[in-house]
């Protein structure tokens, strides 16, 4: 049975790193941005319904902005950062002109959490 499975993974092993070609998986925008709203919606809870439309709104041109930022800029990743710094500021800035002072700055804290959740610890 050993035998079974160290030549299973000797032999499928090589097939999955293959598969990956040592890169993340390809991200799709409109989940993260999806993932994003979502997480915008459940952290304000004091949200009204006009800003709950706002941000719907919000969040629907900004998926559409990234989506068409990744089809232009494939392949470059400079042309491709610079795309993205600009539209997040464009949605930032939309946020916060609808958004409360207190609501903005428990959206910006919970964000740079979520930030720091995903960034891999530095080197020592």
């Amino acid at each position: 049975m050993k035998t079974i499975i160290l030549f299973s993974l000797i032999i499928l092993g090589p097939l999955f790193i293959t598969e990956t070609n040592g890169q993340p998986p390809q991200r799709n925008p409109s989940e993260m941005v999806a993932r994003e709203k979502q997480m915008v919606l459940d952290s304000i809870t004091d949200l009204s319904e006009d800003q709950k439309l706002v941000i719907d709104e919000i969040y629907k041109t900004y998926s559409e902005e990234i989506t068409a930022a990744f089809s232009e800029n494939q392949g470059d990743r400079d042309k491709m950062r610079g795309a993205m710094q600009e539209i997040r500021k464009k949605k930032q800035t939309m946020l916060s002109e609808i958004l409360t002072d207190e609501q903005m700055a428990r959206l910006t804290f919970i964000m740079q959490q979520n930030r720091r959740q995903r960034r891999p610890p530095p080197n020592e």
